[in-house]
């Protein structure tokens, strides 16, 4: 007998939640009965709407792959990024159904909701999507870093931004770690160099090699500080931003190439060079590492 032949696309009725009694029981172990109740509503309008509508968007964004645009009509530097609008659509989705901002909201009464909420809609939301999923765990990531380790100030001028549930003017996060002599190996690897100014303010050179979402306005780099010891404990934590406080470019960020990439296509991976960005210290040695 031949083996069953999988349907190229999900079915039109295809419920992910409730055909899923392994994640319903998983869930039942760590949520409180009251909670799960008022949250299966939740859970249920993505089990639903990851087949029907989150699944064609990834298949339409990864035939329509992200382009960089070194420069505008006029010959200026701009390495901007074009995305298809069915990856727009999966930004809005994931913050609409809670993927990664329902655990920085009250929520049913509680002042946030729990963690594994978070997880398993995420769960859900990456079985028909994983190219946007990647931003929305590096931005829920990079929220969470800040919220514990930057100043009042820098935390509150990024995290609401980064964990906002409206995707309009929201921000996106994005980790700098991977360089040409540093992958696994970042401590000894590390090459980019962390310079203060006199006025206190900081200024990142070097290349990170594997950037995904390179377009993120909150990236999260590490860097050699002068003073900095060998290996991880030298390094220090920086935030880099896309664009400066009064809306322009940040001008020592360069994106040099995207990756040509075998899978999660629809989400730029570039190559970013840094050549004196400006930086906000998030955490100095022997701690930025630990921080990441």
């Amino acid at each position: 007998m031949p083996p069953e032949v999988v349907p190229a696309h999900p079915p039109p009725d295809a419920d992910w939640y409730a055909e899923d009694p392994a994640l319903q029981e998983l869930l039942s172990m760590f949520v409180d009965k009251e909670l799960l109740a008022r949250a299966e509503q939740d859970l249920a309008a993505l089990g639903r709407a990851a087949p029907r509508d989150l699944d064609g968007w990834a298949r339409e964004a990864d035939r329509h792959r992200p382009t960089l645009h070194r420069r505008n009509p006029e010959g200026e530097r701009i390495d901007e990024v074009a995305y298809h609008p069915s990856y727009r659509a999966l930004q809005r989705a994931a913050r609409a159904h809670g993927v990664f901002t329902l655990a920085w909201h009250p929520y049913h009464g509680r002042e946030a909701g729990p963690r594994v909420l978070g997880f398993a809609l995420g769960y859900l939301y990456a079985q028909a999507e994983s190219g946007y999923y990647c931003p929305a765990c590096m931005t829920d990531g990079a929220a969470f870093v800040l919220d514990r380790w930057a100043d009042e100030e820098l935390a509150a001028r990024a995290v609401p931004r980064l964990i906002q549930q409206d995707a309009s003017g929201a921000w996106e996060g994005a980790m700098y770690l991977t360089e040409k002599g540093g992958g696994s190996d970042v401590g000894g690897g590390t090459a980019t160099q962390a310079r203060e100014l006199a006025d206190g303010s900081w200024r990142l050179s070097g290349e990170k090699w594997f950037a995904s979402n390179c377009t993120a306005q909150c990236a999260l780099a590490l860097a050699r500080t002068p003073e900095g010891a060998p290996g991880t404990k030298g390094l220090g934590l920086f935030l880099v931003p896309r664009q400066l406080e009064g809306g322009q470019p940040n001008p020592g960020v360069r994106i040099e190439r995207l990756k040509d990439k075998l899978g999660v296509t629809s989400m730029a991976t570039g190559e970013v060079v840094l050549e004196d960005a400006v930086a906000y210290l998030v955490q100095g040695p022997p701690d930025g590492f630990k921080a990441m």
